[in-house]
């Protein structure tokens, strides 16, 4: 099996249109998927932004041919993105040795509460 020869059959790019009906849904619909408990305290964020070069970082191991998210939570039970490189072999690349956990990363900067402006968040 070859990740990048099954991920070669998708087309990953959508429209801007596309974008706005998927956000603008995920908006109007994010407390009605929460427990009381933990609506009004935004505990998934509408979106997280990261410094380009943790990406630079992932795709330069001659072994990246994907990146993988995964949905992580802190300890303020704030739902947050995870990215980390993936081989041909569907694997996440997950360095050792390192006193960071090597090339995984995550604490992007939050909306809410700093938001861009953007038709994606209305």
């Amino acid at each position: 099996m070859s990740l990048l020869n099954d991920l070669k059959q998708i087309n990953h790019e959508i429209s801007l249109q596309e974008a706005i009906v998927m956000t603008t849904r995920f908006q109007k619909e994010i407390q009605s998927m929460l427990k009381p408990e933990y609506t009004g305290i935004d505990i998934l964020p509408k979106s997280e932004t990261f410094k380009k070069s943790i990406f630079v970082e992932l795709v330069r191991r001659a072994e990246c041919v994907a990146i993988r998210s995964y949905l992580g939570m802190d300890e303020n039970k704030l739902v947050r993105l995870i990215f980390v490189g993936v081989d041909d072999n569907n694997n996440d690349i997950l360095a050792s040795g390192h006193a960071h956990g090597g090339h995984i990363f995550e604490y992007g900067q939050r909306c809410p509460p700093i938001c861009g402006i953007s038709p994606l968040n209305p």
